[in-house]
């Protein structure tokens, strides 16, 4: 069986599910292969055609209007089975997708497949409406952008039949109401991580140490880089000062971010899992205070790793964080529970090592990379066998 995985970038939470899933079938003796965007052309392309219309959602778009060579690569590959993971910034068009001779199963990452050219809705009733000039927010101007995107996606749907998997089970409620899935084949297969690298090391761990670890957190505001900030400032004067926090994904803290009374140490980007697990495996919890999530690897990863997260309570977050048992979950965007959370957990050293027991076996149980890879084998077969 031979499987192409189309992902743009090479890091982030997408490419990491690509590049360990494509891996894993390799070493199962499939043929896998991980095609990556070569040049950052397309992604400034997109970049200028988003200025042709504004709308209010900060989140990432994508248009994907540029020329691409998947087409290309197909011919010169000739794969069973074409698998697309996160495709935005302008890697794959919807026009080639079309044409695209063998069966495609497109993992839903974000919503962007199901979307005009945001990656995630503020509001999801163009999505399960479709895109008409009538549901177009006020606050928006300039050509309604998404609209043009979603209709090329809706046309894409009309002629090519595309098998779409849901990581969470949030993310699958929110796709099935989606005005382009339609009679198209959805299904849930969450992400796995590999429990031979990210496991419990207790003689590592910490007794005030909390771990943040989200790329491009100066630019994302999905990461809530602002609201941990809050929370953590809100935090006792007493236990602050014994608090060191460690930041991943973050070479510094940006000018206008302070953080009182707490030791800051930034990490920069960390590439290698097994160093990423050792952070993990030396916190005593792992901060996640993010405004919306699929199912997410920090989450994923530091629970593995026998280490509590506090986060809040949005999208696939509450399928790994398991209220009072893997972790807490605070109410959306209240920093001060979020800071409750952190407290809670800091100052029981009883309640740490139950979250900790219970969060290592519920990641093993349910998220296992032999369970997760047979999934994805059992629907490839399905596919090319029809």
């Amino acid at each position: 069986m031979k499987i192409l995985h189309f992902s743009t970038w090479k890091s982030g939470g997408a490419a990491k599910a690509a590049e360990r899933l494509s891996s894993a079938l390799s070493e199962l003796g499939h043929d896998s292969k991980l095609i990556h965007m070569l040049s950052k052309l397309p992604a400034y392309f997109d970049a200028a055609v988003g200025k042709l219309g504004r709308d209010n959602n900060p989140i990432f778009h994508s248009y994907n209007y540029f020329p691409d060579k998947f087409l290309k690569i197909i011919r010169q590959e000739k794969p069973d089975l074409v698998h697309l993971h996160w495709i935005g910034a302008g890697f794959v068009r919807p026009e080639s997708l079309m044409h695209c001779p063998v069966p495609i199963l497109w993992t839903l990452h974000d919503l962007w497949p199901l979307l005009g050219a945001e990656h995630l809705p503020l509001d999801p009733t163009r999505m399960i409406e479709g895109y008409l000039p009538s549901n177009r927010p006020d606050t928006e101007h300039g050509l309604d952008l998404n609209r043009l995107v979603w209709e090329r996606k809706r046309e894409l749907l009309s002629r090519q039949t595309i098998n779409f998997i849901a990581p969470s089970r949030a993310i699958n409620t929110l796709a099935s109401k989606a005005k382009l899935i339609g009679s198209q084949y959805l299904v849930h297969i969450p992400n796995f991580v590999d429990t031979n690298i990210f496991i419990p090391n207790s003689k590592n761990k910490g007794e005030f140490n909390i771990l943040y670890s989200a790329m491009n957190a100066d630019l994302d505001p999905n990461k809530g880089l602002d609201l941990v900030v809050q929370a953590l400032n809100t935090l006792p004067a007493d236990l602050k000062s014994k608090v060191n926090l460690r930041i991943a994904g973050l070479s510094r803290l940006p000018n206008d971010v302070r953080i009182d009374g707490i030791v800051v140490e930034c990490l920069g980007v960390i590439k290698d899992d097994m160093e990423m697990a050792r952070y993990y495996q030396s916190a005593s919890l792992t901060v996640l205070p993010s405004r919306m999530e699929n199912l997410p690897y920090v989450a994923m990863e530091s629970l593995a790793c026998g280490t509590p997260v506090v986060a809040f309570g949005v999208g696939g977050i509450p399928e790994l964080v398991l209220h009072n048992k893997t972790g807490y979950l605070a109410k959306p965007y209240d920093t001060n529970d979020l800071a409750r959370g952190i407290s809670t957990i800091l100052n029981n050293q009883k309640l740490r090592a139950e979250l900790s027991l219970n969060a290592a076996s519920h990641i093993k149980e349910n998220f296992s990379k032999s369970k997760i890879v047979d999934a994805h084998l059992k629907l490839y077969n399905s596919l090319i066998e029809k």
